[in-house]
């Protein structure tokens, strides 16, 4: 059993302590506090719909279950977007099978905004119609239980940007970039998906782009191959399985360096930072924590659970940071959102909730590790201010029924 030395009424080892602790912690993946100014700067924000810190927004507050009848096993997801037109080219394959005696129809979320060019089911035209922002796909003849196929869709369009910004063409210093987040329900607005949390599935991820811009991505680089027209493409494999909202895409002109996490002599962990030009020695400087972090909620929750792929962080645009599976985005470089975002590797990215009302248990976790990271460096009388500042007093209620 681990027990917290520096705090004689926390056993840390106790999984029913820490899920008690969790009821008390607030619900931001926003990682508040970070500081007074931080806390100035996006005071505002945190009270807007859909805000991390509030309530998930209608019409993104619950998923739906008309999908529950089949299953992603694989996900092949190559993404080309057009920064002088700002619209994206993709193609999705899913790898499936059948949960039910005589499936006859399977629905992707996929905003109607965007356009749909060739719909295949296991190799074969399917047909198929759009509905209320889904994909109806007509499986003909019906399939048998367990029976495997595959889904394919190329599409094109103007991604539309859902909840607090799942998909934003912006840039930094003049240079174009693109980035999402697309928690709770927003991948829906850029890829054809089963946009819920409770499917989970391996991945390759190919993201084309122009040359001299890099595209950080979830699992493991397996070749960046130049198209030979002023593009190459990032292949990335994610091995582990990952769920839709945690796949992510940003790209610009990042730099990139790799720092370590060293466990013990020939046990290291790989921690890949991309980050933008500007931001190169103030990065430097916050992320190197990482890997002392790493090795604290080790101690707690046993082993990274990516272990055999990498941790990392990649600069995006918004606010806060989210939790993207092995590769980080950051808004912020402060400590507290390092070891808040690292946290979400284990709860969160491996242990994920079965849908978005329990998303406080994820953000409860994430948030209460922040508060044992400032302990670690500052003491108990640190730890003990930050949860009471740390606790949830907002209106409503934490858990959503309906």
């Amino acid at each position: 059993m681990l027990y917290n030395c520096c705090n004689p009424y926390l056993p840390l080892g106790v999984p029913m302590r820490l899920a008690l602790l969790a009821l008390l912690i607030a619900t931001s993946s926003l990682a508040a506090p970070y500081g007074p100014e931080y806390r100035a700067q996006v005071e505002s924000t945190l009270h807007l719909p859909g805000c991390k810190g509030g309530h998930l927004p209608a019409p993104w507050r619950l998923p739906t279950r008309a999908n529950a009848h089949w299953d992603v096993i694989h996900c092949d997801l190559y993404l080309y977007p057009h920064f002088a037109t700002e619209t994206l080219e993709g193609s999705v394959q899913f790898d499936c099978e059948s949960r039910l005696e005589g499936l006859a129809e399977i629905r992707l979320d996929f905003r109607d905004e965007m356009s749909v060019d060739q719909v295949e089911i296991s190799g074969a035209p399917a047909t198929y119609t759009r509905v209320n922002h889904e994909i109806v796909i007509v499986l003909d003849p019906p399939l048998a239980l367990d029976q495997y196929f595959h889904v394919l869709v190329n599409y094109s369009g103007e991604p539309v940007s859902l909840g607090w910004g799942s998909f934003v063409w912006s840039e930094h210093e003049g240079v174009d970039l693109v980035a999402t987040l697309s928690e709770p329900e927003g991948a829906r607005g850029w890829w054809p998906c089963k946009d819920v949390p409770d499917d989970k599935f391996t991945a390759d991820l190919r993201y084309r782009v122009p040359n001299g811009f890099k595209a950080p991505g979830m699992g493991l680089l397996q070749s960046v191959y130049d198209h030979g027209d002023g593009t190459e493409e990032w292949h990335w494999r994610e091995d582990y399985p990952i769920t839709t909202y945690l796949i992510a895409m940003s790209v610009t002109d990042y730099d990139m360096w790799t720092d370590w996490y060293v466990r013990a002599p020939g046990d290291s962990l790989p921690i890949e930072n991309y980050v933008w030009p500007e931001l190169w020695e103030g990065a430097q400087e916050a992320l190197s924590i990482t890997g002392e972090a790493m090795g604290l909620l080790e101690s707690l929750f046993g082993t990274y659970p990516f272990d055999e792929e990498k941790y990392g962080h990649c600069v995006f645009t918004w606010g806060g940071a989210m939790e993207h599976q092995t590769m980080t985005s950051m808004g912020g470089l402060w400590h507290d959102v390092i070891s808040h975002e690292l946290a979400h590797q284990w709860w969160g990215d491996m242990v994920t909730c079965a849908d978005f009302r329990h998303i406080w248990l994820n953000e409860g976790w994430a948030t209460w590790s922040e508060a044992f990271w400032k302990e670690h460096q500052e003491g108990v009388s640190t730890y003990r201010a930050y949860m009471d500042g740390a606790a949830y007093m907002g209106p409503g209620t934490i858990f959503v029924e309906d």
